[in-house]
This record gives structure tokens, sequence and C-alpha cells, in this order.
């Protein structure tokens, strides 16, 4: 047997007693038992037209012998009994029923994702989640839903871009932070300087790859402290561009590098970890597999921050999901 978690949210009608409908037809439904259900919250809504009534949102953790496919397939038809209707994305909706998690099950196919690809960062799913299923273990990110829901209430508005060429990043970080009401990193002059001087050393030292990520540190936490109430966006993430500094190491040099990087770890000269990871991709990688793309470029042993995929190849569609994304995880 399997443990399913999903979440139920419906912001048109009798919204509560639309859930609990929901909520006894899953329980009706053959192969499933729910074993728990979390309270009914009031939430605002996420992307979609400006003017939508609140949500109630909710989750069940339910045990179940069938498939993933099997499940979607149930949820699905549980969603069209209570008349739902896709007209737009992220639009009213009388019923939304969504599976989170089945058991640490990895799933991509053309119907079905697993983990939910938006899970690591909505703060309106995650509620009701931790209150059943605190738990339960996020298989991508490494984090439980419990860290999840604190990492969001307890690190800065700080989201960092990776993945494509940097100089494309650079540039989708300016339209991006437009499309989030947010302010870009600003490194101070100090910073550039240090920066210049890192990356002009040949070959890269250790002890000049330590300064560069001195420097990209030291601009992240000034442009917080200018705004330490609104989202900051970087077009880099620390934990890559460390493991593309190590890559020019040789294995002597990569050990030297590493003992200074952990040395970093418990003082304020460590690295700030993002609320948020925005991954670029273009359509070459399979759809809500950017999270594990990074896990394996990146071999720190370190959890991946909640991630938000977004797809370069239609603009627009991308800075909607990252200005959706902001709002979730703020």
């Amino acid at each position: 047997m399997a443990h399913l978690l999903i979440s139920l949210g419906s912001n048109l009608g009798d919204r509560a007693a639309t859930l609990d409908g929901a909520l006894a037809a899953v329980a009706r439904t053959a192969g499933f038992q729910v074993l728990r259900r979390s309270s009914w919250y009031a939430t605002t809504p996420v992307g979609g037209p400006l003017e939508q009534e609140e949500f109630l949102n909710g989750a069940a953790l339910i045990e179940t012998a069938l498939a993933p496919e099997a499940c979607l397939a149930a949820i699905l038809g549980i969603e069209q009994e209570f008349g739902r209707r896709r007209d737009m994305p992220w639009g009213p909706r009388t019923l939304d029923l969504d599976l989170l998690l089945y058991d640490a099950a990895v799933v991509r196919t053309a119907d079905l994702i697993l983990p939910h690809p938006r899970l690591g960062f909505r703060k309106f799913v995650l509620r009701g989640a931790c209150e059943i299923a605190a738990e339960m273990r996020h298989p991508v990110l490494g984090r439980s839903l419990g860290e999840l829901l604190r990492h969001l209430q307890s690190t800065p508005k700080y989201v960092a871009l990776v993945g494509h060429a940097p100089g494309f990043r650079t540039q989708l970080a300016g339209e991006c932070a437009e499309a989030g009401r947010a302010r870009l990193v600003e490194p101070t002059g100090d910073d550039v300087a240090a920066n210049a001087a890192a990356l002009a050393a040949a070959p890269l030292t250790v002890a000049s790859a330590v300064q560069f990520l001195d420097a990209r540190r030291a601009a992240v936490a000034s442009s917080i402290a200018a705004a330490p109430d609104e989202w900051i966006v970087d077009d880099a993430w620390c934990a890559d561009e460390v493991c593309e500094l190590a890559n020019a190491f040789d294995a002597d040099a990569r050990r030297e590098f590493a003992a200074a990087l952990e040395s970093r770890r418990s003082d304020r000269s460590a690295p700030i970890e993002p609320r948020l990871l925005a991954v670029l991709r273009s359509g070459d990688e399979p759809a809500a597999g950017a999270a594990l793309a990074v896990r394996e470029r990146c071999p720190l042993d370190v959890a991946l921050p909640p991630v938000v995929e977004l797809d370069i190849r239609g603009r627009e569609a991308a800075l909607l999901e990252f200005a959706a994304a902001l709002e979730a995880a703020g």
C-alpha cells in the first residue's frame, strides 16, 4: 500500500460544502482509504484573473493500492463530478484536486508529474499538507514538507536563476524582476572590483575563487538589506557557481576549495540560501525535470531550495509563471 497526498481547493459556490463533498467522494472511491484530512484554509488566489474570490484549500492523506496513473484518473473523475472546467490557467474553479506526493515516487509522463512541480513553494498548499503529513519528504528537493514550509517562512525574499548561458540569464533576470515587481541584485563598487580581480586571476586559484564568492555574497546581502521586504532577483546561484569553480581545479585544489567553503558554513560569510530557485529550460529537458537536472549537475551535499521551472521558449508565459511563483512563496 502507498501513501498518497492530495490537495483540495475551491473558490466558487459553497466552497466548504464542495470540499466536504469531494472528500466524501474520495473516501468512496475503490482503492482509496482516507487516513487524515486537514482543516480548510482561506487563501488569496495566486495568478490568474485579479478579481477572484478567496479559495478554501486543504489536503488529505490517502492509503491506496492503485498505481499513480489510476489515482490521477480517479481524482479527475471526481473533479468532473463537481463541474470542474478548465477555461484558463489559475482561473476560478468549483473544485481543484491535485496529486502532490505518492510515497517517494518520481513520475514524469505526458499526463502526470510527481512530486507536483509547484509543491515546494506554494505556501497555500503546504499549510494544509503540513498539518497532516509534515514528515513526508519531497524526493527531489530532499526536504520534508515541514522543512519546506519553514524554509519559505525563514529565508529572505531572494530568488536565483540557474541554467542557460550567463549572458541570457542576466537579461532574463531583468525581465523577471520587472514581471515580479522585484529588485535586481545591485553590487556595490567594492563588490564589482572584487569580482573583477578574482575573475582576472590566471590561472584561477582557490584564494581568487573564494574572493569571488565572498564578493557575490556581499552583493546579495547588501541588496537584501537595502529592501528587506521586497523580492531580490539574482542572475546566478552561488551553489551552482561553486560547482563550476570546483571543476576548474585539480583534485588537490578541489579539496582545498571544499575545506575553505566548509569553514564558511557556520559564520556570516556563508552563502545566502535563496527562498526560490528559478531554473531555465528551453524544451530539451523533460517537463518538470529541471530540479533533477540541477541535482545531477550539482554534487553538493545540500538540499535544493524550492524550484520553479521557466520554459523560455514562451517568454510571456515564463514571466507569468515567475511572478505567480513569487506570489505563492512570498
